[in-house]
């Protein structure tokens, strides 16, 4: 009987000094699993944030196929147009298009989207209008387009830099805000000269007279 109660007592006393143990090692297991689905939770959030939106895609595929027809139309104006600035203006969008039209695909691939980059229905509309012309009516109608279509550009990436949550969008939209700001400056610079109207964006930059 005594071996029996001395047996018994060691059993209980050993639970007792278990319980504890076994308690805070199921305590800690629920923390760390409820930790592991907080950091899961967290970069699914941020992977969702960062995640390529029909926008972006949008986006991407309007410049890329912007460059495409500013391109053709600076190849265009390059062989027709007989004026300096003209000619050196074409030049500046051919040292600057290429390169932002290949970027913008590199982007869209690298979110596994595939952007069209042909030109544009507006710029192949212009380029058949522009190889009807010639001389001055030419590098009017040249100049007059890209003053409206770079003012145009611009606000799409202004728009982009200021909706968009993907970082890639955000970081090459940021790169290409200067560019095309030249670009539209140049241009807008060129109509003026011309005489031609200038851009809403070149009106609003304009200093009031008082």
């Amino acid at each position: 009987m005594q071996l029996k109660s001395l047996t018994g007592g060691l059993t209980l006393a050993a639970a007792l000094w278990l319980t504890p143990m076994l308690v805070a090692q199921s305590n800690s297991n629920n923390n760390a699993k409820t930790a592991q689905k907080d950091q899961s939770s967290k970069t699914n959030a941020s992977d969702n944030s960062n995640a390529l939106s029909s926008n972006d895609k949008d986006f991407l595929q309007k410049l890329a196929q912007e460059d495409t027809a500013e391109i053709k139309l600076a190849h265009l104006a390059l062989k027709k147009s007989s004026d300096p600035m003209v000619q050196k203006y074409a030049h500046s969008i051919l040292s600057a298009d290429p390169a932002m039209r290949k970027q913008a695909k590199s982007i869209a691939q690298s979110e596994n989207a595939k952007l069209m980059t042909n030109a544009n229905a507006e710029g192949l509309a212009e380029y058949q209008k522009l190889s009807q012309l010639s001389g001055k009516q030419f590098d009017k109608e040249y100049i007059e387009y890209e003053a409206q279509q770079q003012s145009t550009d611009l606000d799409l990436v202004k728009g982009e830099i200021n909706s968009t949550t993907n970082t890639k969008v955000k970081d090459y939209a940021t790169a290409q805000e200067t560019p095309v700001r030249k670009a539209s400056d140049k241009a807008n610079q060129l109509a003026a000269q011309k005489g031609l109207p200038a851009s809403q964006n070149a009106q609003n930059q304009s200093p009031k007279k008082h």
